[in-house]
Protein backbone atom coordinates (compact mmCIF):
# COMPACT_ATOMS: atom_id res chain seq x y z
CA UNK A 1 0.00 0.00 0.00
CA UNK A 2 1.50 3.64 -0.68
CA UNK A 3 1.32 5.17 2.31
CA UNK A 4 2.21 8.66 1.15
CA UNK A 5 -0.43 11.67 2.03
CA UNK A 6 -2.47 12.51 -0.85
CA UNK A 7 -3.85 16.35 0.24
CA UNK A 8 -3.22 18.65 3.19
CA UNK A 9 -5.25 17.73 6.16
CA UNK A 10 -6.34 20.22 8.81
CA UNK A 11 -6.33 18.73 12.39
CA UNK A 12 -8.02 19.22 15.20
CA UNK A 13 -7.94 18.30 19.30
CA UNK A 14 -10.61 17.74 21.07
CA UNK A 15 -9.56 18.81 24.19
CA UNK A 16 -10.46 17.15 27.45
CA UNK A 17 -13.74 18.86 28.99
CA UNK A 18 -13.73 17.49 32.55
CA UNK A 19 -11.53 19.99 33.87
CA UNK A 20 -10.99 23.60 32.53
CA UNK A 21 -7.52 23.69 33.96
CA UNK A 22 -6.67 20.32 31.75
CA UNK A 23 -8.00 21.82 28.81
CA UNK A 24 -6.42 24.79 28.85
CA UNK A 25 -2.77 22.72 29.39
CA UNK A 26 -3.60 20.44 26.83
CA UNK A 27 -4.58 23.54 24.44
CA UNK A 28 -1.86 25.31 25.09
CA UNK A 29 0.16 22.20 24.25
CA UNK A 30 -1.07 21.75 21.04
CA UNK A 31 -1.38 25.72 19.70
CA UNK A 32 2.85 25.00 20.22
CA UNK A 33 2.77 21.84 18.45
CA UNK A 34 0.70 22.70 15.22
CA UNK A 35 -2.00 21.53 15.61
CA UNK A 36 -4.49 23.54 13.51
CA UNK A 37 -7.80 23.93 15.96
CA UNK A 38 -9.13 23.22 19.41
CA UNK A 39 -12.82 21.95 20.04
CA UNK A 40 -14.67 21.59 24.01
CA UNK A 41 -18.45 19.68 23.96
CA UNK A 42 -21.13 21.67 25.17
CA UNK A 43 -22.11 19.24 27.66
CA UNK A 44 -23.11 19.39 31.60
CA UNK A 45 -21.83 15.67 31.73
CA UNK A 46 -21.58 12.91 29.74
CA UNK A 47 -21.28 8.97 30.11
CA UNK A 48 -17.54 8.30 30.56
CA UNK A 49 -15.62 7.04 27.48
CA UNK A 50 -14.27 3.74 28.71
CA UNK A 51 -15.91 2.82 32.45
CA UNK A 52 -19.56 3.58 34.30
CA UNK A 53 -20.84 6.47 35.26
CA UNK A 54 -21.14 9.88 34.12
CA UNK A 55 -18.48 12.89 34.39
CA UNK A 56 -19.24 16.63 34.38
CA UNK A 57 -18.01 19.03 31.73
CA UNK A 58 -16.14 22.42 32.01
CA UNK A 59 -18.20 25.61 30.76
CA UNK A 60 -18.16 26.03 27.22
CA UNK A 61 -17.36 29.23 26.92
CA UNK A 62 -15.48 30.39 29.76
CA UNK A 63 -12.91 27.91 29.12
CA UNK A 64 -12.58 28.99 25.18
CA UNK A 65 -12.36 32.95 26.49
CA UNK A 66 -9.34 31.46 28.49
CA UNK A 67 -8.02 29.48 25.91
CA UNK A 68 -8.33 32.92 23.81
CA UNK A 69 -5.76 34.90 25.81
CA UNK A 70 -3.45 31.33 26.24
CA UNK A 71 -3.20 30.45 22.60
CA UNK A 72 -1.61 32.56 19.76
CA UNK A 73 -2.93 31.12 16.39
CA UNK A 74 -5.24 27.96 16.95
CA UNK A 75 -8.58 28.13 15.69
CA UNK A 76 -11.69 27.60 18.62
CA UNK A 77 -14.48 26.20 18.36
CA UNK A 78 -16.43 23.58 19.77
CA UNK A 79 -17.56 19.81 19.26
CA UNK A 80 -20.23 20.84 19.10
CA UNK A 81 -22.78 23.33 20.80
CA UNK A 82 -26.09 21.89 21.87
CA UNK A 83 -28.84 24.18 19.81
CA UNK A 84 -31.23 23.65 22.17
CA UNK A 85 -29.40 25.18 25.10
CA UNK A 86 -28.86 28.54 23.54
CA UNK A 87 -30.85 31.50 22.80
CA UNK A 88 -29.25 32.47 18.71
CA UNK A 89 -28.85 35.90 19.98
CA UNK A 90 -26.26 34.95 22.83
CA UNK A 91 -24.67 32.54 20.83
CA UNK A 92 -24.15 34.84 18.32
CA UNK A 93 -23.00 37.26 20.94
CA UNK A 94 -20.64 34.73 22.66
CA UNK A 95 -18.57 33.76 19.47
CA UNK A 96 -18.77 37.16 18.58
CA UNK A 97 -17.16 37.89 22.02
CA UNK A 98 -14.42 34.75 21.51
CA UNK A 99 -13.68 36.01 17.96
CA UNK A 100 -12.32 39.48 18.90
CA UNK A 101 -11.02 38.02 22.20
CA UNK A 102 -9.05 35.58 20.54
CA UNK A 103 -7.67 38.01 17.17
CA UNK A 104 -10.03 36.65 15.08
CA UNK A 105 -10.15 32.92 15.56
CA UNK A 106 -13.60 32.36 16.48
CA UNK A 107 -15.61 29.31 14.30
CA UNK A 108 -18.66 27.46 15.40
CA UNK A 109 -19.54 24.15 15.47
CA UNK A 110 -23.22 23.43 16.34
CA UNK A 111 -25.86 20.43 16.38
CA UNK A 112 -29.79 19.99 17.29
CA UNK A 113 -28.61 18.11 20.68
CA UNK A 114 -29.24 14.21 21.80
CA UNK A 115 -28.38 13.92 25.29
CA UNK A 116 -31.72 13.85 26.96
CA UNK A 117 -30.69 13.07 30.55
CA UNK A 118 -29.19 16.73 30.51
CA UNK A 119 -32.62 17.91 29.70
CA UNK A 120 -34.07 16.38 32.18
CA UNK A 121 -31.65 17.27 34.90
CA UNK A 122 -32.06 20.71 34.58
CA UNK A 123 -35.57 19.98 33.98
CA UNK A 124 -36.00 21.96 30.60
CA UNK A 125 -38.23 19.44 27.76
CA UNK A 126 -36.53 17.82 25.28
CA UNK A 127 -37.70 18.41 21.72
CA UNK A 128 -38.49 15.73 19.32
CA UNK A 129 -35.95 15.24 16.55
CA UNK A 130 -37.88 17.30 13.97
CA UNK A 131 -38.36 20.09 16.91
CA UNK A 132 -34.77 20.30 17.47
CA UNK A 133 -34.00 20.29 14.05
CA UNK A 134 -36.55 23.24 12.90
CA UNK A 135 -34.64 24.82 16.11
CA UNK A 136 -31.07 24.47 14.69
CA UNK A 137 -32.22 26.04 11.21
CA UNK A 138 -33.48 29.14 12.77
CA UNK A 139 -30.99 29.23 14.96
CA UNK A 140 -28.52 29.57 11.90
CA UNK A 141 -30.56 31.71 9.79
CA UNK A 142 -30.10 34.32 12.66
CA UNK A 143 -26.57 33.62 13.28
CA UNK A 144 -26.00 34.42 9.28
CA UNK A 145 -28.17 37.71 9.66
CA UNK A 146 -26.22 38.86 13.15
CA UNK A 147 -23.00 38.58 11.29
CA UNK A 148 -23.84 40.13 7.82
CA UNK A 149 -25.91 42.80 9.27
CA UNK A 150 -26.15 45.71 11.18
CA UNK A 151 -29.75 45.09 13.10
CA UNK A 152 -31.34 42.35 12.83
CA UNK A 153 -35.29 41.67 11.83
CA UNK A 154 -36.70 37.64 12.22
CA UNK A 155 -39.68 36.34 12.11
CA UNK A 156 -40.04 32.78 13.03
CA UNK A 157 -42.04 29.64 14.09
CA UNK A 158 -39.56 29.28 17.32
CA UNK A 159 -37.74 32.81 17.76
CA UNK A 160 -38.80 36.19 17.26
CA UNK A 161 -35.86 39.30 16.98
CA UNK A 162 -37.06 42.45 16.49
CA UNK A 163 -34.50 45.49 15.46
CA UNK A 164 -31.71 43.93 17.53
CA UNK A 165 -28.21 46.02 16.86
CA UNK A 166 -25.40 43.79 16.63
CA UNK A 167 -22.39 45.25 17.71
CA UNK A 168 -19.56 44.48 18.45
CA UNK A 169 -19.01 43.36 15.42
CA UNK A 170 -16.64 40.53 14.37
CA UNK A 171 -13.20 40.73 14.01
CA UNK A 172 -12.65 38.03 11.27
CA UNK A 173 -13.56 39.94 7.70
CA UNK A 174 -15.96 36.76 7.01
CA UNK A 175 -18.77 35.27 9.05
CA UNK A 176 -16.76 32.60 11.45
CA UNK A 177 -16.95 29.01 9.91
CA UNK A 178 -19.92 27.03 10.47
CA UNK A 179 -19.72 23.12 11.19
CA UNK A 180 -22.99 21.32 11.44
CA UNK A 181 -22.02 18.09 13.73
CA UNK A 182 -24.10 14.61 13.44
CA UNK A 183 -24.67 11.42 11.12
CA UNK A 184 -28.61 11.60 10.58
CA UNK A 185 -30.30 11.91 7.37
CA UNK A 186 -32.35 15.62 7.90
CA UNK A 187 -29.35 16.56 9.48
CA UNK A 188 -26.89 16.24 7.13
CA UNK A 189 -29.92 18.09 4.70
CA UNK A 190 -29.31 21.05 6.99
CA UNK A 191 -25.79 20.78 6.67
CA UNK A 192 -26.05 21.05 3.08
CA UNK A 193 -27.89 23.91 3.32
CA UNK A 194 -26.48 26.49 5.68
CA UNK A 195 -23.15 24.86 6.52
CA UNK A 196 -19.43 25.40 5.83
CA UNK A 197 -18.25 21.99 7.16
CA UNK A 198 -19.83 18.89 8.49
CA UNK A 199 -18.36 16.79 11.10
CA UNK A 200 -19.63 13.37 10.63
CA UNK A 201 -20.33 12.04 13.83
CA UNK A 202 -20.95 8.58 14.23
CA UNK A 203 -23.93 6.55 15.44
CA UNK A 204 -22.93 6.44 18.69
CA UNK A 205 -24.94 9.09 20.01
CA UNK A 206 -28.53 8.14 21.67
CA UNK A 207 -31.09 10.16 23.62
CA UNK A 208 -30.02 8.02 26.29
CA UNK A 209 -26.52 7.41 26.11
CA UNK A 210 -23.02 7.48 24.54
CA UNK A 211 -22.49 3.75 22.88
CA UNK A 212 -18.97 3.59 21.68
CA UNK A 213 -19.03 0.07 20.56
CA UNK A 214 -22.02 0.67 18.55
CA UNK A 215 -19.36 3.81 16.85
CA UNK A 216 -16.71 1.89 16.49
CA UNK A 217 -18.40 -0.91 14.27
CA UNK A 218 -18.97 1.89 12.00
CA UNK A 219 -17.49 0.80 8.58
CA UNK A 220 -15.51 3.12 5.80
CA UNK A 221 -18.78 2.41 3.71
CA UNK A 222 -21.39 3.84 6.04
CA UNK A 223 -19.36 7.12 6.46
CA UNK A 224 -18.49 7.39 2.39
CA UNK A 225 -22.61 7.15 2.26
CA UNK A 226 -22.69 10.12 4.96
CA UNK A 227 -20.58 12.30 2.87
CA UNK A 228 -22.03 11.71 -0.71
CA UNK A 229 -25.68 12.42 1.27
CA UNK A 230 -24.23 15.75 2.43
CA UNK A 231 -23.07 16.47 -0.68
CA UNK A 232 -26.06 15.63 -2.46
CA UNK A 233 -28.10 18.07 -0.33
CA UNK A 234 -25.34 21.23 -1.29
CA UNK A 235 -26.58 20.66 -4.81
CA UNK A 236 -30.09 20.21 -4.10
CA UNK A 237 -29.26 23.55 -2.62
CA UNK A 238 -27.34 25.06 -5.18
CA UNK A 239 -24.10 24.94 -3.71
CA UNK A 240 -21.08 23.52 -4.98
CA UNK A 241 -20.74 20.34 -2.73
CA UNK A 242 -16.37 20.15 -3.50
CA UNK A 243 -16.49 23.27 -1.72
CA UNK A 244 -18.15 22.22 2.03
CA UNK A 245 -15.35 20.87 4.55
CA UNK A 246 -15.93 17.20 5.36
CA UNK A 247 -14.40 16.27 8.95
CA UNK A 248 -14.15 13.08 10.72
CA UNK A 249 -13.34 11.98 14.48
CA UNK A 250 -10.94 9.32 15.48
CA UNK A 251 -10.05 8.16 18.68
CA UNK A 252 -6.02 8.39 18.92
CA UNK A 253 -3.61 6.09 20.67
CA UNK A 254 -0.32 6.30 19.34
CA UNK A 255 3.34 5.16 20.94
CA UNK A 256 6.54 4.58 19.13
CA UNK A 257 6.19 0.37 20.81
CA UNK A 258 3.19 -1.27 19.30
CA UNK A 259 3.58 -3.16 22.81
CA UNK A 260 3.22 -0.07 24.53
CA UNK A 261 -0.27 0.65 22.49
CA UNK A 262 -1.62 -2.79 22.84
CA UNK A 263 -1.42 -2.54 26.71
CA UNK A 264 -3.72 0.67 26.88
CA UNK A 265 -5.94 -0.81 23.62
CA UNK A 266 -6.60 -4.32 26.05
CA UNK A 267 -7.66 -1.90 28.91
CA UNK A 268 -10.05 0.39 26.58
CA UNK A 269 -11.01 -2.62 24.71
CA UNK A 270 -11.91 -4.23 28.33
CA UNK A 271 -13.58 -1.05 29.35
CA UNK A 272 -15.90 -1.16 26.64
CA UNK A 273 -16.75 -4.67 26.59
CA UNK A 274 -15.38 -5.47 22.90
CA UNK A 275 -12.38 -7.05 21.09
CA UNK A 276 -9.27 -5.26 20.58
CA UNK A 277 -9.27 -5.90 17.15
CA UNK A 278 -12.41 -3.71 16.71
CA UNK A 279 -11.21 -0.88 18.39
CA UNK A 280 -7.80 -1.24 16.34
CA UNK A 281 -9.94 -1.59 13.02
CA UNK A 282 -12.50 0.85 13.20
CA UNK A 283 -12.50 3.83 10.50
CA UNK A 284 -12.97 6.13 14.06
CA UNK A 285 -9.95 4.91 15.37
CA UNK A 286 -5.89 5.62 14.62
CA UNK A 287 -4.39 2.98 17.15
CA UNK A 288 -0.54 2.07 16.43
CA UNK A 289 2.88 2.88 15.82
CA UNK A 290 3.08 6.30 13.84
CA UNK A 291 3.95 4.54 10.36
CA UNK A 292 1.06 2.32 10.97
CA UNK A 293 -1.25 5.53 11.74
CA UNK A 294 -0.28 7.44 8.46
CA UNK A 295 -0.89 4.60 6.68
CA UNK A 296 -4.95 4.23 8.29
CA UNK A 297 -5.37 7.83 7.62
CA UNK A 298 -4.20 8.11 3.99
CA UNK A 299 -6.28 5.67 3.02
CA UNK A 300 -9.15 6.72 4.58
CA UNK A 301 -8.41 9.75 3.48
CA UNK A 302 -8.14 8.82 -0.03
CA UNK A 303 -11.11 6.65 0.72
CA UNK A 304 -13.96 9.50 2.18
CA UNK A 305 -12.69 12.38 0.61
CA UNK A 306 -12.08 14.57 4.30
CA UNK A 307 -10.13 17.53 4.82
CA UNK A 308 -10.11 18.05 8.47
CA UNK A 309 -9.24 15.28 10.88
CA UNK A 310 -10.98 15.97 14.53
CA UNK A 311 -9.15 13.80 17.33
CA UNK A 312 -9.32 12.97 20.98
CA UNK A 313 -6.73 11.31 22.90
CA UNK A 314 -6.57 8.35 24.64
CA UNK A 315 -3.24 9.76 26.44
CA UNK A 316 -2.90 13.57 25.90
CA UNK A 317 0.25 13.14 26.45
CA UNK A 318 0.66 11.47 22.92
CA UNK A 319 0.23 14.75 20.88
CA UNK A 320 3.64 15.52 20.58
CA UNK A 321 4.51 12.24 18.55
CA UNK A 322 1.51 12.67 16.87
CA UNK A 323 2.21 15.95 15.88
CA UNK A 324 5.77 15.08 14.61
CA UNK A 325 5.58 11.87 13.01
CA UNK A 326 1.74 12.12 11.54
CA UNK A 327 0.65 15.37 11.13
CA UNK A 328 3.99 16.88 9.85
CA UNK A 329 3.31 13.74 6.58
CA UNK A 330 0.10 16.10 5.79
CA UNK A 331 1.15 19.65 5.89
CA UNK A 332 2.00 19.62 2.44
CA UNK A 333 1.51 18.16 -0.61
CA UNK A 334 3.94 15.11 -1.86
Amino acid sequence: MNSTPKKTLQFEVSLPASDPVQALEVGVQADALGFDALSLPDHIFQPRRFEDGLEGRACLFTTLGALAHATSRVQLGQAVVCAPFHHPVQLARAITSLDRLSGGRASLGIGAGWYRAEFEAMGIPFPSASERRALLTETLEILHAYWTQERVNYQGKIFQVCDLLTEPRLLQPSIPRITVGGSAPALLEIAGRYADAVNIIPPWLTPQRMDLPRGLATTAQELRSKVQAVHRAAEKAGRDPGALEIAVNVQVLIDEEQKAVDAVLTSAAQGLGVESSLVRNSPMTLVGTPVSCVEKLSSLQEELGFQRVVCSFFVPSQMGLFAREVLSRFRDEL
